[in-house]
């Protein structure tokens, strides 16, 4: 069930999707990235800097939003590489990464 919508940082056409305990970045009509807070688990839907330069930027932003840290795309990049965070990211716990391409 859908429970809130909202802009992040009240940027236009950027929104995060709260279900549940899952969060869900989406730039325009693409979604780009799901956190599943419950199940320490993330998904990309894709590499997220495959998309344009602006998208990958919010991106950032949003793991910061979510996780009140500032990441990198070279941390990113190693996430989705080695298929888990392998650090304390959210509630002291590492995250199991996946891509969906």
């Amino acid at each position: 069930m859908l429970s809130r919508v909202s802009n992040l940082n009240g940027v236009k056409n950027q929104f995060i999707i709260t279900e549940n305990t899952t969060d869900i970045f989406q730039s325009y009509e693409t979604l780009i990235c799901e956190i599943h807070h419950a199940s320490a688990f993330i998904i990309f839907y894709k590499n997220p800097f495959e998309y344009s330069a602006t998208t990958s930027k919010h991106f950032l932003n949003f793991l910061e939003f979510e996780t009140g840290r500032k990441y990198t795309r070279k941390e990113v990049e190693r996430w989705i590489k080695n298929g888990n965070t392998g650090e304390n990211f959210l509630y002291n716990t590492s995250f199991d990464v996946k891509v969906i391409s």
